[in-house]
């Protein structure tokens, strides 16, 4: 495994934030057709490391890649989500609450605002933010019951409901 993802691995330099093409053409021979892009901080709490990320989400929006993934609270990110494709929430008090000072940054913030002008300006290939740490089922589940069809999904919905009411009301 480790052999194939340094096999599969590169550099590449993002010289002007408004080039998104050769941005594009530095990131295409790295991506490779790939559905899921990790990126990945050398030390926490960056200053360069949102608009790195920013950028290259950006970049790739065209190729078929919807979102970001950050190491995180899963429900503060949906709910995160929620704001980024409907305007819907408090994302300042969200930020803070992710539970940790790298996410409540300037950096963060201009992140968050230019992901939901993206969803303003391109409705038909929304981006997402999400994350990947559940730091209690109860948590997790009472946001993922609570976002709105257009997020979800209806069907998606109904059967969070269905499944996890039991975890919802801590049966």
């Amino acid at each position: 495994m480790r052999q194939a993802a340094q096999a599969n691995t590169g550099g590449f330099t993002l010289v002007d934030s408004m080039n998104l093409d050769r941005d594009r053409r530095a990131l295409a021979p790295i991506v490779n057709g790939a559905r899921v892009l990790g990126l990945s901080e050398l030390t926490e709490g960056t200053d360069e490391f949102p608009d790195i990320v920013r950028r290259t989400l950006f970049a790739l929006a065209d190729s078929g890649f919807r979102g970001v993934a950050i190491q995180g609270p899963m429900p503060e990110a949906l709910e995160l989500n929620r704001w980024v494709q409907t305007s819907q929430g408090d994302p300042r008090r969200i930020m803070r609450a992710l539970g940790s000072w790298r996410w409540d940054t300037r950096e963060m913030w201009a992140f968050m605002l230019a992901m939901r002008m993206w969803n303003e300006a391109h409705k038909d290939r929304p981006l997402g933010f999400y994350a990947f740490e559940i730091p209690t089922a109860a948590r997790a589940v009472q946001v993922a019951t609570s976002l709105p069809d257009s997020v979800a999904g209806v069907a998606l919905n109904q059967w969070l409901k269905r499944t996890y009411a039991c975890v919802a009301t801590n049966e």
